[in-house]
């Protein structure tokens, strides 16, 4: 790594970077055939013994998954194991905000959310589990997508829909069939604008990108157009 100035700040004895660079403040690197990860003044946090670590956001939600030997170790930030319960059991396991990861059961092959003692906080019976994000995560079933808060209330179970995503708010845009437009919704279901889209492109904060009949226009969460 070199600052702006091309000043070596951690120097060329590596043999990879990971993608996820210094999230959280700590840098994932390859040495040799094993890996670890140092801080800013190059210091080893996360000894180099590890043949798999992390994903590409890094030590962001300040875990990640490690594999020593036959053994697959959720670690922390200073290089500390994390005695995660059964995580034999799992073929997948994401670390996500507030301590819970998203976890993926081999035998059943669904997912869920646990705490890092264990504790389910979204029971491992669902296609997917997205992260948390403004409050929000989108599950899927058999049937389609739905959301479910913290405390695990779902949202839209008994009318799924084929694509959902998050805006804020308690904004969501989606729709519930493959040739049904795109609706803009809150968390009771009441369409924003009434009419639906060809498409919705979060474009930035409180601004949407839009089409219908072949025009594009800007809106807002509100639904009001706000350019061309």
């Amino acid at each position: 790594f070199i600052d702006s100035a091309n000043n070596v700040v951690i120097p060329f004895d590596y043999d990879e970077v990971n993608i996820s660079w210094f999230s959280g403040g700590i840098a994932i690197l390859q040495k040799g055939n094993k890996y670890g990860a140092v801080d800013k003044t190059n210091k080893t946090v996360v000894p180099f013994e590890y043949y798999e670590l992390g994903l590409t956001d890094g030590f962001a939600k300040g875990y990640v998954v490690g594999k020593k030997g036959n053994k697959t170790l959720l670690v922390d930030k200073t290089g500390q194991p994390v005695n995660l319960p059964n995580i034999e059991l799992y073929e997948k396991i994401q670390p996500i905000e507030n301590n819970l990861v998203v976890v993926k059961e081999k035998k059943s092959g669904k997912e869920g959310i646990i705490d890092l003692t264990g504790k389910v906080i979204i029971p491992l019976k669902y296609n997917s589990v997205s992260n948390f994000y403004k409050g929000y995560a989108i599950v899927e079933g058999d049937s389609g997508r739905y959301l479910l808060n913290e405390e695990g209330k779902t949202f839209f179970e008994q009318t799924p829909f084929l694509n959902l995503q998050i805006l804020g708010d308690n904004l969501f845009y989606g729709n519930t069939t493959k040739d049904e437009m795109m609706y803009l919704f809150d968390i009771t279901g009441k369409h924003v604008v009434e009419e639906g889209f060809g498409s919705i492109i979060p474009m930035a904060e409180n601004m949407l990108l839009v089409n219908r009949g072949g025009k594009a226009w800007y809106i807002n969460y509100k639904g009001e157009k706000i350019a061309d």
